[in-house]
């Protein structure tokens, strides 16, 4: 949900508190299309990304430069659906 994504609940922010604490290397999210790329981006400092992209679901292209702007990792999930 979009709330999530946008931290709304603070959950980022304990990520990254755990991460200045070193109990976890780093953190991300899986999502699915660039508006979600963008909230997570916008509210969080993740380094990585799960993104579903294939040749039915190009969506997340939308938001390729503003995670190369960010330096995030990604990970594509379901690329060769169907």
């Amino acid at each position: 949900p979009m709330d999530i994504l946008g931290n709304r609940h603070g959950h980022f922010d304990a990520l990254a508190r755990l991460k200045q604490e070193g109990l976890i290397r780093a953190y991300g999210a899986s999502v699915d299309f660039s508006h979600e790329i963008d909230a997570v981006l916008t509210h969080s400092q993740s380094e990585v990304l799960e993104v579903m992209l294939n040749v039915f679901h190009q969506d997340p292209l939308k938001s390729l430069p503003l995670i190369q702007d960010s330096d995030v990792g990604v990970i594509v999930k379901v690329p060769l659906d169907s």
